[in-house]
């Protein structure tokens, strides 16, 4: 049987059959998005996450196709002429890419992949600062201290948080976040096709001052019209029913034992990041222990990857290569909960015991 440590698709949630399962006598993936039956997954969908991420009753949670359609409607709503962001990789460079595309005049503060910020500053002009949480690229973590520091700028921007790969699994403090969203195919570890965007109260006043003042907000998915939905438990067009709905119920799973998931999610992450420094074919990419990610971990192959790569695959343990430019040379391991102790286990003696000229 094949496990994929792939960070995203990623393994399935081992349940996600028995609730297909489910979908499938309710006939859920046939019913309105206008009805009822809608409006009761969505209420239940919001309260399971509410519960399970420690979402404040004031910030509303809204559904979008992606992540990435999440990036664009926070810049459209909630920025009129400038956002300032922290790259330290290629998603969190997608970000500000985004950003410039849609004339937002961003700033950034560069660090090489992989590395930690020497600078947590901001323009004064700033109107919102964005910042990737766990940047899936690299494996690397924006600590808490760190984040802290952001959220409390003296000159008060609105933050945005991409937590594509970290949540769950990574408790947030939410006080200073004002928009923070997530895709469902990693930790979660459902199929792709769904975001969710959670949004601040301040967050919504900044977009319908926006909007008030003329700003073009986008279309259909801005963030006023996607909270005049999520306010009657809809959304302004027809959305991935069946995803919401499994969400939900993943979501309520989770949140019964979300504490020693976690716990066991960092006592698995030191568990790889040891067997990798110990080893002497692999070293973790990002060198600063308190920037290493524990839900997608990096390792740099020493003579590139593909020894290591294909002994995982033979071993039914499918990794995610390096991203883009590092494709030949990293090993990308999502330590997600999807994965059992079996496998966990099975995969650190592969670790252990994996020589190159095998």
């Amino acid at each position: 049987m094949t496990t994929y440590l792939t960070p995203g698709p990623s393994q399935v949630h081992p349940t996600l059959r028995e609730y297909l399962d489910d979908a499938w006598e309710q006939d859920i993936p046939s019913i309105s998005h206008r009805g009822k039956a809608f409006s009761d997954i969505y209420q239940q969908t919001e309260t399971a996450l509410r519960q399970l991420m420690d979402i404040p009753a004031d910030y509303q949670i809204l559904f979008v196709g992606s992540a990435t359609e999440a990036m664009e409607r926070i810049m459209q709503s909630l920025v009129a002429s400038r956002s300032h962001h922290f790259v330290s990789g290629a998603f969190s460079s997608k970000w500000l890419q985004i950003a410039k595309q849609l004339g937002k005049n961003p700033t950034s503060t560069i660090t090489p992949d992989g590395h930690a910020f020497a600078d947590l500053t901001a323009p004064e002009d700033t109107e919102l600062v964005c910042i990737t949480h766990n940047e899936t690229s690299t494996g690397a973590l924006f600590p808490a201290k760190e984040l802290a520091v952001l959220t409390s700028l003296p000159h008060r921007p609105l933050v945005a948080l991409d937590v594509v790969s970290s949540a769950p699994m990574i408790e947030l403090p939410w006080t200073g976040l004002d928009a923070v969203f997530f895709s469902v195919q990693k930790a979660f570890g459902l199929p792709a096709g769904l975001g969710v965007l959670i949004v601040s109260p301040r967050a919504l006043a900044a977009a319908h001052k926006h909007e008030a003042n003329g700003l073009s907000l986008g279309s259909y998915h801005s963030l006023p019209q996607l909270s005049a939905s999520a306010q009657k438990f809809q959304t302004p067009a027809t959305p991935n029913v069946l995803s919401i709905y499994l969400l939900g119920r993943v979501a309520a799973d989770m949140a019964k034992n979300i504490k020693p998931l976690r716990r066991k999610t960092l006592e698995r992450a030191n568990a790889l990041y040891k067997t990798l420094e110990a080893s002497d074919y692999a070293t973790p990419f990002v060198s600063d222990p308190q920037w290493r990610s524990p839900t997608v971990v990096v390792a740099e192959i020493t003579g590139g990857n593909k020894a290591l790569y294909d002994s995982l695959v033979q071993a039914g343990l499918v990794p995610g290569q390096g991203y883009k430019v590092y494709k030949e040379a990293h090993v990308r391991i999502a330590n997600f909960p999807a994965v059992n102790d079996h496998t966990f286990e099975t995969l650190l003696r592969h670790l252990r015991n994996f020589t190159p000229d095998k």
